[in-house]
C-alpha cells in the first residue's frame, strides 16, 4: 500500500514566500515513482460561478524513477510574488437571496507511478494572507498534515 503524507511547515503564506512542505512517502511494494507533481491552485466561488486558476505547477526535484521504501524530505516551493487575493469568505443576504464570495487555496500533490491504480493525489488547504507582521506570530508555525493511502495490489 503506497502512502503519501504531506505536512505544511507553516499554515499561512504571503506572495513571494516559500511554501515549505514535508513529504513522507511509504512505498512498501517499491513501486517505481515517475514523479511527484505539485500544483498551487486558487479557487474562487460565488453564488453563480465557480473558477479555479493554477498559480504554479512544478515537478518536485530528484524524484524521477524513485523506488525506495521510504522518502522523507522537505521541499520549498516559491509562491510567485504577484498579487494574490487573500483567503476569505463573505456571505450576505439581499431580498431573501443569499450572496457569497469565497477565495481559498490548495496545494495539490500528485504521485505519478508505473502500474495500474498506483497514482495518489493529496490536496492540502493553504491560507494566503496579506500582512507580513503575522510572520512572527507563534500560531503561524502550526502544522497541517494530510495523508492518502493507495493499495497498489488492486487491479
Amino acid at each position: 500500500q503506497l502512502r503519501l503524507q504531506c505536512c505544511l511547515l507553516r499554515r499561512g503564506i504571503l506572495p513571494g514566500q516559500l511554501l515549505s512542505v514535508k513529504i513522507n512517502l511509504h512505498n512498501p511494494e517499491r513501486t517505481k515513482i515517475k514523479r511527484i507533481e505539485a500544483t498551487f491552485i486558487q479557487h474562487r466561488e460565488t453564488a453563480v460561478d465557480r473558477r479555479q486558476e493554477t498559480i504554479f505547477f512544478v515537478n518536485l526535484p530528484d524524484l524521477s524513477e524513485f523506488n525506495e521504501l521510504y522518502l522523507e524530505r522537505n521541499f520549498d516551493l516559491l509562491v510567485p510574488n504577484i498579487y494574490l487575493t487573500p483567503t476569505y469568505k463573505f456571505t450576505t443576504t439581499s431580498h431573501g437571496t443569499p450572496h457569497y464570495i469565497t477565495v481559498h487555496y490548495e496545494l495539490k500533490l500528485k504521485v505519478k507511478s508505473y502500474g495500474i491504480f498506483t497514482n495518489i493525489e493529496v490536496r492540502v488547504p493553504v491560507i494566503v494572507g496579506t500582512d507580513r507582521s503575522l510572520q512572527n506570530d507563534d500560531r503561524s508555525r502550526s502544522k497541517i498534515t494530510v495523508s492518502r493511502d493507495r493499495d497498489v495490489n488492486k487491479n
